[in-house]
């Protein structure tokens, strides 16, 4: 039988919910009103929604669950004489919600037998909310984890990881910066993502999570080289964290498979930066390579200990499922042993990932994470000479301008002053009288005629330190 099927019988809103939330139950057979359940093949996970059935066994224990849930139809709960009769003897588990009943578990034929959650479509949405934290603490769900990988996978002789982490670009100290304004390119491995804002980093694959993060820090680097802060702080550019995994050919994780990815990696780190319409749980993408994993958010990659972390549990995942290894864990989410025994973690990078994502706040201070220090940017002075200059001064002058460089990028215009006023200057010269003047400002600077047109070396080179000066003491 294949997994995930469901039996028609009278079904009423099923069918949408199976469309709908399907691939959150992988490997779930979903039933409901009178199916002989004794028919269906044994090696099955079964939910029975609203089944009759003479031969369930009482209930010796019950868990409650309290769970938020938005307004449900009238036949949400109408199934009172319609769940499993009791017999004298058994093991089954009473699942309330709110303190009401809602299921039956009958752990030894692995049967799930619920309320008539799915009798109207506008009960699908909190069908699925009810149900996902019904099987969330019971084991039926995790029995079906990995029976539908048993594939030829096991020719698989290793497995490659990678990265694209997406950040924000800003200048040293400063504002944001359009990543295409610098690194305008969708391959190399510095570049900007497809809308062009955000900074893309697109390091080398490895086999080990240490040498792909080793990558990251060598392409951080070089943006700490050119003088930018890589951020994680924005409310407006959705930063994703893809991770990709490569077998040497292309392939389509199983919805079982991605349901573990989200578990321990994917749920709890989505959100920690902004997402947009993006960050979906189960969200992939085949490659020729193999695929990747696009459900993180850039918090992953925005601590090299957390990169590491990340793709270790990535990597040990795909392991498992190549080995057609099983999965259990009961939680609501994995616990630190359950990332110590499936992920391979270490208890200190169990512990580690938990606290992290519980406590992220994001940051400008990537680059401190990762202990790369950047590099003040430096840009050369321009010259806008206006009004009428004798062409060697203004080579001169230009010449000087362009060998040396400052924190921040200015023009500094230069006008001409009329003969009249004689050796008259708007900022102060050696050999000049300074005045004031309309048309000066900071970045716009009046110069007598004498020096713009016949000065001597000795003023000429005045000249030049006094504007130096002026552009230092702006940039200070």
């Amino acid at each position: 039988m294949k997994l995930g099927a469901f039996a028609q019988s009278q079904t009423e809103a099923l069918p949408e919910f199976i469309q709908k939330y399907q691939h959150r139950f992988p490997g779930l057979l979903f039933t409901n009103h009178n199916l002989h359940l004794e028919n269906l093949e044994r090696d099955v996970n079964i939910v029975a929604i609203f089944c009759y059935n003479d031969n369930a066994p009482c209930c010796n224990s019950t868990i409650n669950i309290s769970l938020q849930i938005p307004e449900y139809g009238s036949c949400f709960w109408d199934f009172a004489s319609m769940l499993p009769r009791m017999s004298p003897s058994g093991d089954a588990i009473r699942i309330t919600v709110n303190d009401r009943l809602a299921a039956v578990y009958i752990p030894k034929k692995n049967i799930l037998y619920t309320a008539d959650f799915t009798h109207h479509q506008r009960d699908v949405d909190t069908a699925y909310i009810v149900l996902d934290a019904i099987c969330r603490v019971l084991p039926i769900r995790e029995k079906a984890i990995w029976r539908s990988t048993k594939t030829k996978s096991r020719k698989i002789s290793k497995i490659t990881l990678g990265a694209d982490p997406e950040f924000i670009l800003k200048e040293f100290g400063g504002d944001m910066v359009s990543a295409s304004e610098v690194y305008n390119s969708i391959n190399d491995p510095i570049g900007c993502d497809g809308e062009g804002e955000q900074l893309e980093l697109r390091p080398a694959p490895a086999e080990s999570p240490q040498q792909v993060v080793k990558h990251i820090h060598d392409l951080l680097k070089q943006v700490a080289n050119d003088g930018f802060e890589v951020s994680t702080d924005t409310d407006t550019y959705p930063i994703g964290g893809h991770i990709h995994v490569g077998i040497g050919k292309e392939i389509s994780p199983s919805q079982d498979l991605l349901r573990v990815f989200d578990d321990f990696l994917g749920a709890p780190t989505q959100y920690l930066t902004y997402r947009g319409t993006y960050g979906h749980l189960s969200s992939y993408r085949t490659q020729p390579w193999g695929f990747e994993y696009r459900t993180p958010s850039a918090a992953v990659f925005a601590h090299p200990k957390m990169a590491e972390i990340s793709l270790k549990i990535m990597k040990s995942l795909v392991e498992h499922a190549i080995q057609e290894k099983e999965i259990e864990y009961d939680d609501i989410r994995p616990s630190v042993d359950d990332y110590i025994n499936i992920c391979k973690l270490t208890p200190d990078e169990a512990t580690f990932f938990i606290k992290y994502v519980g406590a992220f706040v994001p940051t400008d201070n990537v680059l401190g994470l990762w202990k790369i220090k950047p590099k003040k940017r430096e840009f050369p002075l321009w010259l806008d000479f206006l009004d009428t200059w004798d062409i060697e001064v203004k080579t001169y002058l230009r010449e000087r301008a362009e060998n040396l460089s400052f924190p921040k990028s200015l023009i500094i215009r230069l006008f001409g002053l009329h003969i009249d006023r004689g050796m008259v200057c708007t900022i102060p010269v050696e050999g000049c009288k300074q005045i004031s003047h309309p048309r000066a400002s900071d970045e716009c600077i009046g110069i007598a005629r004498k020096l713009r047109m016949n000065p001597t070396l000795e003023q000429l080179e005045n000249l030049w330190k006094a504007i130096e000066l002026h552009v230092r003491n702006l940039c200070a």
